[in-house]
């Protein structure tokens, strides 16, 4: 991926955190993130049958595109120590908000290296 490239994905993905947009109406940030998961873990029912949140206690997990922080919550909430890593402020900043609202433990980053070629 060409520098200019990067940089066009990064600008699209800085104007919401992935999923921002199927949340439509919310009272409070901790209602969004509820509505959020929710329809995350509705519409990819198949996430928490193959990701074993449930026997992360004492392992480190690294998620690469962290978005709103969704699959994260489910890691820490079971004991993982997470971190989460994006490309976007936005994304980090949601999901450190997320994780933040929950009282939840966790490391955020916005991480971006390119190498051409």
């Amino acid at each position: 991926m060409t520098k200019s490239n990067l940089e066009s994905v990064k600008s699209f993905w800085e104007t919401e955190a992935c999923g921002t947009h199927f949340v439509q109406e919310a009272a409070d940030e901790k209602e969004f993130y509820t509505k959020y998961s929710d329809y995350r873990f509705k519409v990819e029912w198949h996430l928490p049958l193959l990701v074993p949140f449930e026997s992360g206690r004492g392992k480190s997990v690294l998620e690469i595109g962290c978005g709103n922080g969704a699959d994260g919550v489910q890691w820490a909430k079971h004991g993982a120590k997470y971190t989460g890593v994006d490309l976007t402020d936005t994304a980090v900043n949601a999901t450190r908000r997320h994780f933040e609202i929950l009282n939840l433990p966790g490391t955020f980053q916005v991480k971006c290296r390119v190498t051409l070629v």
